[in-house]
């Protein structure tokens, strides 16, 4: 785009000069205009991100939780395979009964029953409750051999 120059006579020396103004030129600042309408863009983005945000935070702390969980149930059932205790029929065992800390709130039990006629295995369910008011929780099944 090419600047229009505009020549003014300056009065004192009867010379010419040129003055940066009339059409087609550009200052090289932005207008009150153009500042207004970004911040108006800028209002309408942050409107609309701001309760994705939060809601993909609520997420990531759900995730976090379920992996917690997880992790304990997969604790419960190692702690169940390094001693598996002698089971004639069903049992319920508490996780502080095989030694695994819990968080406050969370109920953590493994439920074991003998699936053979010899009770040589064990079907073995480990089970963590990690949210007391949606009653999330993590299941996880496994088999495992009595000594």
């Amino acid at each position: 785009m090419r600047k229009s120059l505009i020549k003014v006579a300056d009065g004192a020396n009867g010379q010419e000069r040129s003055c940066c103004c009339g059409p087609g030129y550009r200052s090289k600042g932005f207008t009150l205009m153009e500042v207004l309408v970004a911040l108006c863009i800028l209002s309408v983005i942050c409107v609309i991100l701001g309760p994705l945000l939060s809601t993909g935070l609520v997420w990531i702390d759900g995730a976090g939780q379920e992996s917690r969980a997880a992790f304990l149930a997969f604790s419960l059932l190692e702690a169940v395979r390094a001693n598996p205790p002698q089971v004639k029929g069903f049992l319920q065992l508490e996780a502080e009964e095989l030694g695994v800390k819990i968080e406050e709130g969370w109920e953590a039990k493994v439920y074991l029953l003998p699936c053979d006629d010899l009770n040589r295995l064990l079907k073995v369910r480990a089970e963590v409750k990690y949210d007391s008011v949606s009653k999330e929780k993590v299941v996880i099944h496994t088999m495992i051999r009595q000594k």
